[in-house]
């Protein structure tokens, strides 16, 4: 079947259960905490399956509570692989359907929400002047819902769906540090497109009816109308972009890693509160107590009020031969953190402060349908049943 701009196969989709919990977006939500207020047993943890969904290198994820999806790497069109959007059954792994794109097409990492499946999409053709998209597919049976051209150009991320809008960035100047826009999830017709003094940031955060993102400063905007609230300077650090994908919110607080710190910024006040100095890098998560990063490449736990450490995690050395790099994309439970580098998933009892249980999948990490899924660089998406501590999880606080 041809549809405008894009063809797209569909295999067997059968109806599916619902249950609540689901990994929309980067790091779970439109908030991108990462947090699942789950708490597991850690030693039920089992391999429920095994797939190759994608031929190439995967780097973009997102589920539902049925469903799984994924993007290869952008760049590999440019080695001649055509883009590939691919859904599959959470429950066994099946493929449900799969989008193939034009050649001269890149596409982003999706989002879910409200069942449909969102990315954004660049066209190029030699000397021809590009095109940019957001796209809107039913997440069922992958029908096109809407294609809404945007200024170009934009960053190959997730965007982030709330309240029946889809915030978005187009970058500026090459840079993917840009300006955040809006768009109508129902119909796709274009809300606003923000006019910031400094750069928005790489992905928007929604908190409350209000937008944060972070470049050199962090600019805080009003969600419904794009309306600037404020910028808030680091200022031991003015020119250094943020090394992290997303502030993270808390309350009347906002967290980055900057210049290879972690950064408090006290939001009434739009001030600075504390800054710490170390090897802070990547994306902050939090559970909303603590704040969970890498530091010098190893997991680290900071006090959200304070600052103050609490505790971390090295990831054990590999073998010979073997390359190591832990991940930012953690997953934040009651009882766990779970991690991954180049060639394992590490579940971390928050309790013991160590090691539960670690399993040979890896790559970048999601939460759904009470799985942990995994999905590689080589294309490989693997799903792991967890139990629920169902008397640990009501009587935690």
């Amino acid at each position: 079947m041809v549809v405008a701009f894009l063809w797209f196969t569909l295999a067997s989709a059968a109806a599916h259960a619902s249950t609540s919990d689901s990994w929309g977006m980067w790091q779970g939500d439109a908030a991108h905490t990462g947090f699942v207020a789950d708490a597991f047993v850690g030693s039920s943890v089992r391999q429920s399956w095994r797939v190759a969904a994608q031929t190439n290198a995967i780097r973009g994820l997102a589920a539902s509570s049925t469903m799984v999806f994924t993007t290869v790497d952008p760049h590999l069109q440019q080695l001649g692989m055509q883009q590939t959007l691919v859904a599959q059954d959470l429950g066994d792994g099946h493929s449900v359907w799969t989008i193939t794109f034009p050649l001269n097409t890149k596409i982003g990492t999706p989002a879910y929400a409200d069942g449909k499946v969102f990315i954004t999409e660049h066209h190029y053709s030699g000397f021809s002047e590009d095109a940019y998209y957001i796209d809107a597919f039913d997440a069922a049976s992958a029908a096109p819902i809407f294609q809404q051209q945007i200024f170009p150009p934009t960053a190959y991320v997730a965007p982030t769906i709330a309240n029946g809008h889809v915030y978005f960035v187009e970058a500026t100047s090459g840079s993917v540090e840009g300006v955040f826009a809006s768009l109508s999830e129902l119909t796709g017709i274009l809300d606003w497109t923000s006019d910031t003094q400094y750069p928005n940031g790489r992905m928007p955060v929604f908190v409350d009816d209000q937008l944060y993102g972070f470049s050199t400063t962090l600019n805080i905007l009003d969600a419904p109308t794009g309306a600037f609230r404020a910028p808030i300077a680091h200022p031991n650090d003015t020119s250094d972009l943020s090394v992290g994908l997303t502030p993270t919110v808390i309350g009347s607080a906002a967290y980055t890693t900057h210049g290879y710190r972690l950064v408090a910024f006290d939001l009434p006040t739009k001030s600075v509160n504390w800054s710490v100095d170390l090897g802070a890098t990547g994306q902050i998560s939090t559970d909303g107590h603590d704040l969970f990063f890498l530091s010098s490449g190893a997991l680290t736990v900071r006090d959200a009020q304070t600052g103050a450490l609490k505790w971390g995690w090295e990831a054990p050395q590999p073998g010979v031969g073997v390359t190591v790099g832990v991940s930012d994309n953690m997953i934040v439970t009651r009882t766990h953190v779970i991690l991954s580098d180049s060639s394992s998933t590490y579940f971390i009892d928050r309790a013991t402060r160590m090691l539960d249980s670690s399993h040979a999948a890896f790559g970048l990490l999601a939460y759904a349908g009470h799985k942990v899924i995994t999905a590689d660089t080589k294309g490989v998406v693997t799903a792991f049943s967890v139990g629920s501590d169902v008397v640990f999880s009501d009587s935690f606080e």
